[in-house]
């Protein structure tokens, strides 16, 4: 985007003085107290900025990077004493003026290493070189170090913290420039990102964030809301033409589309980003997870009235009794022609295969089973269930589910229901979204 004309003096917008920030534990906090996590720290707790492990001579090249930062703003103030710099130093700034003289980039004073904070995403950073090339607003980050994948999600980062923080850049979304410099001084190769890069860059981050933030308050309730009544749910379920396309390998577990394509399932998904976390397998594990299998298979035959119960070991028969306690107390009608159906998302491309899709007081409600301790994962894990549903069965395109997640007892007594209501399904919903968003751009930059 061409920027008409940049006023020397730059005004921030009025949230922009309650922060603030320690250059010494590099902390942002807010006037009332609230410290902000860094784009730097958001990006390297998920794994999109990988750094090595610390040692004495990764601790000296960080602290050359910080110096480097450092006489690059002085000299752009006009206050550096060149001839104070060590040969180091003073290479990678002549590689930084040849990168200048090359593209005619020009920095804006006062946007320089300056800390913003984003004040509906509230998350923070320091934007390095905030400038113009050719009338084109872009944002400079500099590096000291080697190419990381992340590099374009960070710089999209700081973009978005200058357009939430300046006024009259709101509608402006930058070009970006990581900008690689020479240790011998020669002159860097930009790595460049134009307005559309950023702006997706940017949706890339937003998801990582907000994978982040669930992780670090899983336990936390959410807001209860309204659910939606199911004015009548035909015998007869019709799938959409797409689920035809759908061959699931019983043995493997393996979702694949009629052209080869493989889909990745809700479950390794979410265990993947650590959303989901098992323990080591072991053979006590396995078998725990055998059994979880065949309570599931014994509850669908019940369903469809084909279990011989008399055949069943103790153990998955107390199960049994446990979902028939469940289902006497709830009211709960399964909806057959959906129960362990194997789907697959046609705009998201994820797959899975919810268990017991069906009624409760004639709302719509997606049951989760499990014979396992509850895991925080639980509500993103049914929430993309539901949202399965929802795009492969006709009529239930606008139905947000409720969600129960069912952990059954193994003594046969009635579980506990883990329930969600439509507004906790559909917030659920949107968290699995960015998850597989951050799952999807690790591994097309290969960081798993």
């Amino acid at each position: 985007m061409t920027v008409p004309g940049i006023p020397d003096k730059i005004t921030f917008a009025v949230h922009h003085k309650q922060l603030v920030f320690n250059d010494d534990t590099h902390q942002y906090t807010l006037g009332d107290g609230t410290q902000l996590e860094s784009v730097t720290a958001i990006l390297k707790a998920e794994g999109i900025q990988q750094y090595g492990p610390r040692n004495p001579d990764a601790d000296f090249k960080m602290q050359v990077g910080a110096w480097v930062h450092q006489a690059i703003a002085w000299y752009e103030h006009g206050t550096l004493d060149e001839p104070s710099l060590s040969d180091g130093v003073r290479a990678y700034l002549e590689s930084y003026k040849k990168f200048k003289e090359l593209t005619g980039f020009k920095p804006i004073p006062s946007l320089m290493e300056v800390p913003m904070w984003h004040s509906a995403w509230r998350y923070s950073g320091t934007p390095d070189l905030p400038g113009v090339i050719a009338g084109r607003f872009v944002v400079v980050d500099l590096k000291t170090g080697e190419k990381r994948a992340g590099d374009g999600i960070q710089i999209a980062a700081y973009g978005d913290l200058i357009s939430n923080s300046v006024i009259g850049f709101e509608r402006i979304c930058p070009e970006g420039i990581v900008l690689h410099l020479k240790e011998d001084g020669s002159m860097p190769r930009p790595q460049k990102y134009d307005a559309k890069e950023m702006h997706g860059n940017r949706n890339v981050f937003f998801a990582v964030l907000q994978t982040h933030r669930w992780k670090k308050a899983n336990g936390r309730s959410l807001v209860r809301g309204q659910g939606m009544t199911v004015p009548g749910i035909p015998d007869k379920i019709t799938f959409a033409v797409h689920h035809k396309q759908l061959v699931f390998n019983d043995d493997t577990h393996q979702y694949t589309l009629g052209d080869g394509t493989q889909l990745e399932s809700v479950t390794a998904i979410l265990k993947a980003e650590g959303i989901q976390q098992y323990g080591p397998r072991n053979p006590d594990a396995d078998f725990k997870m055998q059994v979880g299998a065949w309570v599931h298979q014994a509850i669908a035959w019940y369903e469809h009235g084909t279990l011989d119960e008399p055949s069943l070991s103790d153990g998955v028969r107390a199960y049994l009794e446990s979902y028939k306690k469940f289902k006497e107390l709830t009211g709960f009608k399964p909806i057959p022609s959906l129960m362990e159906v194997p789907m697959w998302h046609s705009a998201w491309r994820y797959s899975g295969t919810p268990d017991l899709p069906g009624v409760i007081a004639g709302r719509f409600v997606v049951v989760d089973l499990k014979t396992g301790e509850k895991r925080a994962g639980d509500g993103i894990q049914i929430a993309a269930y539901g949202d399965l549903i929802s795009n492969s069965v006709i009529g239930f395109e606008r139905i947000c589910p409720e969600g129960i997640v069912l952990h059954l007892k193994e003594d046969g007594s009635m579980p506990r229901p883990q329930k969600y209501d439509a507004k906790e399904m559909h917030g659920n919903r949107n968290v699995f979204f960015a998850v597989l968003q951050t799952h999807r751009w690790k591994k097309a930059n290969g960081l798993i």
